[in-house]
Formats: C-alpha cells, structure tokens, sequence
C-alpha cells in the first residue's frame, strides 16, 4: 500500500480553493451589479440637480443677455476592484433636439415687438426652439429618468409620463416669457462638460390683441395639458387646449383675455449658432405636414379688387407658414398683389360677361411641409349702378329738393324725365311762379357737368301733381361712369298754393331712362321742417344752440288773416343745472325780422321752479300779415345765456323740441296780445346734456385735453350727493394705464378729480411710475370725496392721464375727438360715478356710467 501522508491536506486547499472561487462568482454576479446600481442612481440624482443648474443658467443668459456658463458631469465611473471585475465607465448623451416653434398670434401690432431670431407675420410672431435631454447608458440602473429642459423647465421623463422638477412660469395673468432654445448640441462621453450659452439680445413690450381676436400661444412639448395649465397663471379667462401628436409630444394652445400684456423676448443657444436650424436628425416630434385653407368662395365685380384670406391656414406644431398664392385658372381676366403673403389681393379686370378665376394657396411649415388648397372667385359684370347723395332744400321758405344722382357702374346711361310718387310733407303739387334762374326758373331741372342743362317748365300755369308719371324732359341727359347730375324740384305746394317747408320731410323721387325705365329713389331732406301751428303761429325750426352753446334760438311765422303782436317772453327751467337767464351786456330775449329787431335786456334773473318774463312793453314786436302761403311775416326768437347759480354759463351741443309730457329742460311762452299764448318745450340733446342716472345729469362739456378727458355733471335731487369713488375702464390701445403728473414736473397727482358742486373731490395720487391699469374695470378709491348739494348742484368731472407702458418705455397717450355714445356702441372708454345720496333717515349707493368714443 502506498504513502497517503499529505493527500488531506492537497485537497483541503482545492476545496477552499474552490469555495473562494464560488464566493467570488456569486459577489461578481450579485453584490458587484447593486453596488454599481447605487452608484449609477447617485449619478441620476446629481444629473437631476445640475440640470435645473443648468436650466437657470440658460433663462438667466436670457435675461440678463450675458452668457452664465454651467456644467454637468456626464456618465459614471465604478470603484476600484481587486478581485472582480467593473464594466466599463458608463457614459451619458446631452443632446438638444427639436421642439417645434413658440407662435404667438392676434398680436395688434408686430412691428413692435422685434427680437433676435423670431420671425414676425401679419398679427404674429414666430421663434423655432429645442430642448436640451440627458440621457444615461446605465448598465444596471436602467430604469433611469432621462432629465430634460424645455421653455424654463426641468422635467424627468420616465415610464412614458413626465413628472416636473421646477416651477418656471411661463404665462402669468398679465406677462408673457417666451425663452427659446436654438443650436445644434450633442456631446456622449464619461466627464464633466462645460456649457456657455449664447445669447441674443432680450427685447420687452407692451402687447395687446387685435380688434376682436384673442391672443393666442401655441407651441409643441412633451408635457400634458393639465401639466401645463398648472404651470400657468392665468384668469378664470385664460384657457389651456392640448392636441396629442405623435411619439408622445403634445400641441399645447392657450387663449388669453383681451387686454394688454408685457411680451419678454429672448433666445438662449448651444452648440453651433444662435439662430442654428435644428438638426435633421432630432429625436423631437415627427413634423406633420400642414392644413391650407384657401377661404372663400369670393365675389368681385368687373374692374374691382377683393381680398383673399388663408388666415385659416394651421400647422399641427404651431408652427409659423409660408404662403404662395396663384392663379390656375382664367388668369386673363385677374391678376394677384401679393402673393407671398397671408392675405394677398386679387384685382379683376374689366369683363363684359361673368367669369370665373380659380385661386391656390400653398403653404409651408418651417421645416419645408407642404400642403394646397383651391378657391373660386366669381367676377360679376359691370351692372348698373345709381347712388344719391347731398339731399337738401332750397329755394323760397324751403319749397324746392334737390338731390345729386351718381352713375356708379360702367356704362353710360340716359335721364329722359322726372317725377314724385309721394311725399309725407303736405305737398299736392309743383309749380314754380316767381321766375328765376337756374333750378329756381322750372319744376324740375337737371344740371351736370358734361351736358346741356335740362328741364320741364309749364310756360301756361299749369302744374305737375304729386303721384303723376314722370313727365319728360326738355331733353336728354347722358351720364357717363362715375359722372354726376344734380336734380331738383320746384316749389312743393300744399292744396291752396301756399309753398311747403320741405324740411325733414321725405319724398320718393322717380327718375326716367332711356332704357332703364323708371325707378324711385327714397330721399329724408336734413333740418327741422317745424309745423307746430298754434294760434296760427307756426313753428319753423330753426333751432340752434347759439352765444357759445349757452342760448338757443328759433323761427316762427305768422299764418294768420292779421298781425300777430308779441307782447311778453316767458322762460322755466325745469333742472337744477339750469336756474339763471343773463347775457351781460346785452338783451336776454332777443327777437329779429318781423317789424324790426327788438331786445329786452333785465340783467340776470333767476328761472328755476319759476317763470320769469321778458316784457316788450309800448315796443311790441309784430309779425305782420302781408299777403298769403309764402309771403307771410316770419322772424327768430333768441333767449340766453342759461347759466348756474354762480351765473356760469352751461355748453348746449345742441337742442331737441320736445312737449310738455316730456323730458323737457326750459319752456318758452310767447303772449301775443291778439291771439293768446304759445308755447314750445326744448331739452338738450344727449351729448349736450339731459343724460340722468339716479337723479344724476351729465350736462356735456365733454373735452380731451391731451391724455385727459372732462365732463360737466350736476346733481337734480334736493340732498346732497357724495362722490365716494370712481370706476375707469379704457379699451384705448394706446391708454390702457392711468396717472397724473403735475403741470410743473414737480410731482405727482391725482388721476381722477372732481371740482365744483360745495366741495372738491380727488382719488390718490398715481405719478407715471406707479400707473393704474384701467383695461378692465378698476375702481379709484376717492382719498377725498366730491359732494353735490341743493346749493351748489353742478360740477366738472377730470379723468387721465391716460398712457401706456412701464418704466422709461411709458408713454403717454393724447385723445382725439371724443364723442359720448351709449353702452350698445362701439365705445372706447367706461366711466362709472359712484354716489352716496343721503336722503333723509337713510342712504343708497347709486351710479351712474358713462360711455365715450374716441375718433
């Protein structure tokens, strides 16, 4: 049997040998693999925290417009191992790939807002951008978030969902931030890497939405709509609609509320180029090609332009297009005005039949997608085409119309007679009788500039009756395109002869042609035709605010068999605002034609709650009896000037006639000794005054003094009113801010201020660096509160100044014409007073709100 001594121990070190060697297998198979997981998901962690690093870096580059570099350590490396084994370092990709573009549309004016890299349209304003993506190649961690930076924020993205790790607020109730991202970059490798973002000059405006569209932003991201709507502060009117795209992306859109907002602009890039295309081979969304929409169909008539409209043109991801249009079809009867743009015009030419053109639109996305679409466009030939215009009396006490006929269409056309169908003056007949010249000298008459002058004259007495056919002219009229004749009728008398006053009055005219036939033109004369009879003393109109707005002023005749003797000139005021007669100098009541002028001049009277009378005395005024119809004595009543109780002379636009059931301010009773008394009842027109809210008047004075408005108010109510605060609101596209500096430049000062009535009234001050913005109702709280009293009823309201921007971009604002309109109008400016009316034991807010226009 042979030696054994030493085999035991030979195989105690295989076996332990062995052990090591299973121990070492397992720990390389299980505890390397986690101990490598944990440091590939520290790494995770840190790349999350240098991307927001990173993220601030880029939206401060933006703003301030200086590069603020950032860095960001990409891949991982493994501990040191001396028995196993590491796999190589694993690297990680930042890279950026294309987004999309930021399109902001319905701006009112793009001209204004211009910025390195973003391309205005029309109403719009367009910008590419990318985002910026690190990805990790993890051995083990595979599980990893890619972390991404898109329009300020950071975000993971993993397991097909997002999950945000800022806040960056892209949209606010009342600014924009837009912040692009351009450049192509892409880096894959183990170490740090530093980043120096390249930055294009930040531009901040004021922008706002044209006429009655909304703003809109649209842009393309990797975020939901939910995501995004809490990630915006907008309104209860803002909203936020997303569309889903392909590979995951979503086209976002949100609606902002019509007012104006703080556009800041900028762009921030890596890699090779501020304003760099993106990359063709971005991982961003699939580009879909876009929608065009030619419009129409569109009707033009012969000789005439039209305009064409691809507005309604769309991209799937917002982004800014690119129009073409052409004619394809009868392009010899049309031609295009530019055609590279949104909404080119299209101008027929003259054709003596109806044609038809057919129009394409193509359009083009930023990254070269096409798309067409075809409309028609019918050209209508030339039809005849008749206007009137300058309709107006004349002639003896307004007997005679006449009226310019414009040929407006494209052939020539022949006027053989005139007539009048009806009339609702009482007009039964034409005859002139006094001789003349001219349209005074025949019944009817035609006048031109290219032809002999035409007419129809009864040389025998005879008379032409309203409702008759057409009777013929003298000769022919020819009027060619675009020539114009004036026609007039004369004199319109009633059924005894006597002319009429055919002021105010309408009638249906009858012209006829040559080929044409008759047709009938229905014409209103302007003027006040009067026709208020009593005593047989007729009212004439006439009535005119004169003596700067402060008196008024009317015609009368006598229609009766004797002369009528004016004897004495009452006058009431019915409105606080008006209680005093005077006209220093010279006669309150003033009375001219008839048997000569007279005056009664009796200083200053009070004429409010009671009637105060003007007597003419032994020096009467008589309006005698001459003859009959059109020759009967006629004259003009003058009465001012109205003031206040401080003789303050009140601003009438204008007055109405009106009777005594209605809304009347001041009566007037003329006494005539022979026949008893009339009397006429005038208020002011409404942008004159007589506007009354809860006893409440606007009395007019409506001025624009620069950037500031005013108007006159009083008070109709015994109590007193207090002005507690006042409510603005301006849709005034250059004035939606509100402040007031000194006159001196030495301070600031209210911007809503009342003066008069028994105490002066004022809001806080808001110099020009603090403005207000009024573009939806703002209420300015009164530090001092206005009061109207019995005593002291009447006031001027001052608003402004209005303006707009911030800062040293403000500006201010200058009216033009301002014109009081009612809330149904198309108005610029909403003031809204807020009164406290104390009366008796208790107290009621009350308001009273008014609307201006600017033109």
């Amino acid at each position: 049997m042979g030696d054994t001594r030493g085999v035991s121990g030979v195989v105690g070190a295989v076996m332990l040998f062995g052990i090591l060697v299973i121990s070492l297998s397992i720990y390389q198979a299980s505890v390397v693999p986690a101990q490598n997981a944990d440091v590939e998901y520290q790494h995770s962690q840190q790349a999350q925290d240098e991307m927001q690093q990173v993220g601030n870096a880029l939206v401060q580059s933006a703003q301030t417009n200086a590069s603020i570099p950032a860095s960001m350590k990409l891949g991982t490396t493994y501990p040191g191992r001396t028995f196993t084994v590491n796999p190589p370092p694993a690297t990680g990709t930042l890279e950026t790939d294309y987004l999309g573009t930021i399109t902001l549309k319905n701006i009112n004016d793009v001209s204004a807002v211009p910025a390195k890299c973003f391309t205005n349209g029309t109403h719009s304003i367009t910008v590419p951008t990318e985002r910026l993506r690190y990805t990790p190649h993890n051995y083990e961690y595979r599980t990893a978030p890619t972390v991404s930076y898109e329009y300020g924020l950071v975000y993971n993205e993993v397991g097909g969902g997002t999950a945000a790790l800022t806040d960056q607020t892209l949209l606010t109730s009342n600014r924009i931030n837009l912040v692009a991202l351009g450049g192509n970059y892409s880096k894959t490798e183990v170490g740090r890497v530093t980043l120096r973002p390249e930055t294009g000059k930040r531009t901040q405006t004021a922008v706002r939405n044209q006429s009655d569209e909304n703003l809109t932003l649209s842009f393309v991201t990797t975020l939901n709509e939910s995501q995004w709507t809490r990630m915006t502060d907008l309104d209860e009117y803002g909203t936020v609609e997303s569309t889903s795209l392909e590979d995951g992306y979503h086209s976002v859109t949100v609606t902002l509320p019509r007012k104006t907002y703080t556009l800041s602009m900028s762009t921030v890039s890596l890699g090779d180029g501020l304003c760099a295309a993106p990359s063709a081979e971005s991982d961003g969304p699939t580009n879909q090609k876009p929608t065009a929409d030619a419009g129409g169909p569109y009707t033009v008539a012969s000789g005439e332009s039209t305009q064409l409209d691809g507005s309604a043109s769309t991209d799937p991801e917002g982004s800014s297009l690119d129009y073409h249009w052409t004619i394809t079809d009868g392009g010899e009867y049309a031609t295009l005005t530019n055609a590279d743009t949104e909404t080119p015009t299209l101008d027929a030419s003259d054709v003596t039949q109806d044609r038809t053109v057919t129009v394409e639109l193509t359009v083009t996305d930023a990254l070269g997608k096409t798309d067409t679409d075809t409309a028609g466009v019918d050209i209508d030939r030339p039809s005849t085409s008749l206007s009137t215009s300058n309709v107006e009396t004349f002639g003896d006490g307004h007997s005679g119309v006449s009226f310019d006929l414009t040929n407006d269409g494209g052939s020539s056309v022949t006027i053989t007679g005139l007539g009048v169908a009806s009339t609702n003056a009482s007009a039964d007949w034409i005859h002139e009788s006094n001789g003349g010249n001219g349209r005074k000298a025949h019944e009817f008459y035609a006048d031109g500039p290219s032809y002999d002058n035409s007419y129809w004259d009864d040389q025998y007495g005879g008379t032409y009756d309203v409702g008759d056919s057409p009777t013929s002219l003298s000769g022919s009229v020819t009027l060619d395109p675009g020539e114009t004749t004036t026609l007039s009728y004369y004199e319109f008398r009633d059924s005894n002869g006597d002319t009429v006053d055919m002021r105010g009055k309408s009638l249906t005219a009858q012209v006829e042609f040559e080929t044409l036939g008759v047709r009938s033109y229905h014409l209103t004369t302007a003027g006040d035709s009067g026709g208020d009879v009593q005593h047989d003393i007729k009212y004439d109109g006439g009535l005119t605010a004169t003596d700067s707005n402060s008196a008024l002023q009317f015609d009368i005749s006598n229609l009766g068999s004797d002369d009528a003797k004016l004897t004495d000139v009452r006058v009431k005021s019915s409105t606080p605002s008006v209680t005093t007669i005077h006209r220093w100098n010279d006669d309150e009541v003033k009375l001219t034609g008839g048997n000569g002028d007279r005056g009664v001049d009796d200083h200053a009277w009070g004429i409010s709650g009671s009637e105060k009378t003007f007597s003419l005395g032994w020096n009467a005024w008589s309006l005698k009896n001459s003859g009959t119809g059109s020759t009967k004595e006629s004259g003009t009543v003058n009465i001012g000037e109205f003031g206040d109780d401080s003789w303050n002379e009140i601003d009438v636009d204008s007055w109405e006639k009106t009777d005594a059931a209605g809304d009347w301010d001041v009566r007037v009773r003329l006494d005539f000794e022979n026949r008893g008394t009339v009397t006429y009842y005038f208020k002011r027109a409404a942008n004159g005054g007589g506007d009354v809210q809860n006893d409440i008047v606007y009395e007019g004075g409506l001025t624009a003094n620069g950037g500031t408005l005013q108007f006159d108010i009083s008070s109709e109510t015994d109590y007193t009113a207090r002005l507690l605060n006042v409510y603005v609101t301006s849709d005034v596209q250059q004035g939606t801010k509100l402040y007031h500096e000194n006159g001196d430049g030495s301070g600031d000062g209210e911007v809503v201020r009342f003066v008069g009535g028994s105490q002066d009234g004022h809001s806080q001050t808001r110099p020009m660096s603090d403005a207000v913005d009024v573009s939806s109702r703002t209420e300015i709280d009164f530090s001092k509160q206005g009061q109207l009293s019995a005593s002291s009823p009447s006031g001027t309201i001052y608003v402004g100044e209005f303006g707009h921007g911030s800062g040293n971009n403000f500006h201010a604002h200058s009216f033009g014409t301002l014109t009081k309109v009612s809330e149904s109008d198309d108005w610029t400016v909403r003031i809204v007073l807020d009164f406290q009316q104390h009366n008796g034991d208790f107290a009621s807010d009350e308001d009273a709100v008014y609307y201006f226009k600017e033109t």
